[in-house]
């Protein structure tokens, strides 16, 4: 980390300095894919330990944290603008930064450029309620979806809805539940999880889960302009997520998918959005369609794939905010791997445990070319941090799930 030298960084650039904002894994795929080309990257981001710290490609500066301390963030932010040479460019990768910079847009325009919808459009994607109310009244496909207020809504939507469901927050980064979303088999359940939730004063909503396993997960990574034009889009699929159900993923493939990508400029062509997205599909068994989970209004874990694919959405989102000519991305290379080998591990060892999944179809799973989440030749410096951070938790993760595994095979 060198975020003591952050002051003689920015005196010595002429180009527009990229500012990432949270440099965990996503962020780093974002300061990698900037870095190589050459651009300026400063990182922020209020943990001194996180990963992007260490990267070659970037100058790290710790920052206040938007989530509890948002003034502070946003004058810490002005601060910097005051030294820049020339405006420079604002990419978060956290619905945190997205709504704290979106907020606060009219003041820091003055030092930044911002390749990114105003407020009210980034609302219809980051506020669950406004989100699927939206792709109701533009009939876009997503599972039956509800909206409770009180006990009496829930006890309603329980006789309703099918089980399993699932509850999760408006917010998905205000989330208390420990888990992306909380899985209900019975009414019962549904109106004891709602009541639990209630008392900690958060808006939810309810919504049918969709059947199918995790490869019925699909992806797609795209930048609009300010035209709400893509300038590029890159599509891709699941095949481990973890936790495994509703989770991230481990393990996804490149695969161009046109249905979904056409989907998505639909939809984002009628809010007239601007920007980078990471927009999440399921492909529904019962009537084969993809139908929407949920839209992020920036870029997501899996941006490093996109990339090495040949769609560079930070890059093109860079240029396209500096007035730059950027070419547009007409195609895309398959059958790339992105792997986060922690997460996919722990995924295809449950999985195991279950008879899932053989040793020998894990193995072959990941032949073929790999864009990994953390490591790179060029850039190891936060692999090993990585491997620091998680070698603790991994041992006692392990540890436990082993001796389950074998009691397992040995019945």
């Amino acid at each position: 980390m060198k975020s003591k030298n952050y002051k003689d960084f920015i005196k010595s650039q002429d180009k527009p300095i990229a500012f990432v904002l949270w440099i965990g894994g996503t962020g780093l795929g974002v300061i990698r894919s900037l870095g190589r080309r050459g651009i300026p990257v400063i990182g922020l981001d209020p943990y001194s330990r996180e990963i992007g710290h260490f990267s070659r490609y970037c100058q790290g500066i710790v920052c206040p944290d938007p989530k509890t301390k948002e003034g502070e963030y946003v004058d810490f932010l002005l601060y910097l603008g005051e030294q820049l040479n020339t405006k420079g460019v604002l990419i978060p990768t956290s619905d945190v930064d997205v709504l704290a910079i979106s907020k606060h847009r009219e003041k820091l325009e003055k030092y930044y450029h911002f390749p990114m919808a105003k407020l009210d459009i980034i609302e219809k994607l980051v506020n669950k309620r406004i989100f699927y109310k939206t792709l109701d009244e533009l009939d876009m496909p997503h599972p039956k979806t509800y909206f409770p207020n009180d006990n009496s809504d829930v006890a309603q939507i329980s006789k309703e809805i099918s089980y399993p469901c699932i509850i999760k927050p408006i917010f998905s980064y205000k989330s208390k539940f420990g888990a992306k979303v909380l899985k209900v088999n019975s009414e019962q359940e549904l109106i004891k999880a709602f009541e639990r939730t209630n008392l900690n004063a958060q808006e939810i909503v309810i919504q049918e889960v969709i059947p199918g396993s995790d490869t019925n997960m699909y992806l797609v990574g795209a930048y609009f302009n300010s035209a709400s034009e893509p300038l590029g889009i890159f599509t891709f699929k699941r095949i481990r997520q973890y936790p495994r159900g509703f989770g991230n993923g481990a393990l996804c493939a490149s695969v161009w998918t046109p249905e979904i990508a056409k989907l998505c400029v639909s939809f984002l062509n009628k809010i007239k959005y601007h920007g980078i997205i990471d927009a999440e599909l399921k492909k529904d068994p019962r009537d084969n369609k993809f139908k929407f989970i949920e839209i992020n209004a920036r870029t997501g874990w899996q941006n490093s794939l996109a990339t090495r694919c040949g769609v560079n959405l930070p890059y093109m989102a860079y240029m396209d905010a500096i007035g730059q000519d950027v070419e547009k991305a007409t195609s895309q290379r398959d059958d790339v791997k992105w792997v986060y080998m922690f997460d996919d591990l722990r995924s295809s060892f449950e999985s195991m445990m279950e008879r899932e999944l053989s040793p020998i179809e894990y193995i072959k799973s990941l032949r073929g070319e790999k864009q990994y989440a953390i490591f790179a030749w060029d850039d190891p410096a936060p692999s090993f941090i990585s491997l620091f951070n998680l070698g603790s938790s991994a041992l006692r993760y392990l540890a436990r799930h082993l001796i389950s595994y074998v009691k397992l095979v040995t019945r």
